[in-house]
């Protein structure tokens, strides 16, 4: 039988893992603008095919640090 106690405590694990998904997706979301800023870098120097490749790879980062903030959003709300 559960107690308050342990139902307390699994509901601060969440809330702690919730935070470091918000951490990590806000972290990947951020390091993406490297990734831009060498595309840019790259296309001034007429290097397209790894001007294109950075940009691939800027959005592919920004896209895994959005669904990484909304699993924790998702885990946020459902300890609620």
């Amino acid at each position: 039988m559960a107690t308050r106690q342990d139902e307390s405590r699994a509901a601060g694990h969440q809330s702690v893992r919730g935070m470091i998904y918000d951490i990590v997706g806000l972290g990947f979301m951020i390091s993406s603008g490297y990734f831009f800023y060498r595309c840019v870098d790259f296309l001034s120097q007429k290097d397209y095919v790894a001007g294109l490749i950075a940009l691939m790879v800027g959005f592919v980062v920004v896209r895994i640090g959005v669904e990484v903030s909304k699993l924790g959003i998702f885990i946020g709300r459902e300890r609620s």
